[in-house]
């Protein structure tokens, strides 16, 4: 017979009376916990609430078991306890049921539904996401790409083994060890772990030290962890890591992957006549980490960029004449080799007697060898007045 190596613990082991303890052990730290199904709350009469059935996986720290509920509870909520939670301890006795509870603050074990949402006295409405107690929803990827401290007192850390889209293949990562952090001569710091676009693990350690750091930019890489160093750091703990896992882009510290610059502008702009005045682009969306200052636009050097722009106008007065609207890209520094003022210049005639609005658009691609700033610039030419822009969108894309 094999000899008990490092005194286990075998569930249900042969001949092992199948107690209630030791059936409710066996999935202790293996499946899930949170509530699976169900179990939404309805604010009813003030301060009365509804939570429907549900599907549950709930642990009283040592023994753990799967719960079921077929009718709907009824609940009287306050002000002073708005959280309803599900908790369960094992005695080993036929009532061994789960509660349901209103608290004011979640206990270790315990399951949150929600928080209740109270406008004064009167309960209106329940939360799911809090930034504090949020809904307990099973992680059934929680050990996918998993940073953890590792067995030894190290600067290091383990990263469980996954899978990863890159910008150009699919990587497979194995279970390994992290190249060493390295802690900040003064203060904290927080350093980036991540995966490469070549399927690797790396640090960025470009975070700024202070006595209340900010994390690095991204830049569109597959972040798994946040790793907060202190100066006096020898060893790496779960509580300096904080679990990043969102897999919606992944790259290299060049950001070599898609991401996307919209803007608009549905405010009226009166465009001085006979010459080029910068657009306003009324920012909306930056997905991009683009810097956008005064409608100015930076772009990152060795990166493949799709420019779009649609401007819309129309004459403000009539006149002898079909006034031109005009629309551009310049460059006011960087990387100017690719005369962006030619390429993407579009032009248009507007139908002055009819008040005809006119519409450009343009799109060009180009590679900045430098960080590159460039603004929208739009002409119109009318002999009484200015001409009128009411539509202004942008559109950038970095296509690798």
């Amino acid at each position: 017979m094999p000899a008990d190596v490092g005194n286990q613990i075998v569930s249900l082991i042969y001949l092992m009376s199948a107690t209630s303890g030791n059936v409710n052990r066996r999935h202790q730290g293996i499946r899930q916990l949170g509530i699976y199904s169900g179990g939404r709350l309805t604010p009813t009469v003030s301060p009365a609430a509804t939570l429907s059935s549900l599907i549950c996986e709930i642990s009283d720290g040592t023994y753990q078991v799967k719960v079921q509920t077929t009718t709907a509870v009824s609940l009287t909520l306050a002000v002073a306890t708005p959280y309803v939670v599900l908790r369960w301890t094992y005695a080993g006795a036929s009532s061994d049921f789960m509660e349901v509870l209103t608290v004011a603050t979640p206990s270790a074990n315990d399951l949150v539904v929600g928080k209740a949402v109270f406008s004064g006295p009167t309960l209106t409405a329940f939360e799911y996401g809090g930034a504090i107690y949020p809904r307990s929803t099973p992680n059934t990827l929680d050990l996918f790409l998993k940073v953890e401290p590792t067995e030894d007192t190290e600067m290091k850390v383990r990263v469980r083994a996954g899978r990863v889209p890159t910008s150009t293949s699919l990587a497979t990562i194995s279970d390994q060890k992290s190249t060493s952090f390295v802690a900040p001569t003064a203060n904290s710091r927080i350093d980036l772990l991540y995966v490469t676009s070549a399927g690797l693990i790396a640090i960025d350690s470009s975070g700024t030290e202070a006595a209340s750091p900010s994390a690095p930019s991204y830049n569109g890489r597959a972040v798994l962890a946040e790793v907060t160093l202190a100066s006096t750091s020898t060893n790496i703990t779960a509580d300096m890591i904080k679990d990043v896992r969102c897999f919606i882009a992944s790259g290299d510290s060049g950001t070599k992957l898609p991401s996307y610059l919209a803007t608009y502008n549905l405010g009226t702009q009166l465009i001085a006549k006979g010459s080029f005045n910068k657009a306003d682009l009324g920012t909306i969306k930056n997905n991009s980490n683009l810097d956008i200052t005064d409608n100015v636009i930076t772009l990152l050097a060795d990166r493949k960029y799709a420019l779009t722009y649609a401007v819309s106008g129309q004459p403000t007065a009539t006149s002898s004449q079909d006034p031109v609207l005009q629309a551009k890209w310049v460059c006011d520094s960087g990387d100017s080799s690719w005369d962006l003022e030619t390429i993407s210049l579009s032009s248009t005639e507007c139908g002055e007697a009819i008040r005809q609005q006119s519409q450009i658009s343009n799109t060009v691609y180009i590679i900045p060898d430098s960080d590159t700033e460039i603004e929208l610039q739009i002409y119109t030419q009318n002999s009484i007045q200015k001409g009128q822009v009411d539509l202004v969108t942008v559109n950038i894309m970095a296509l690798d």
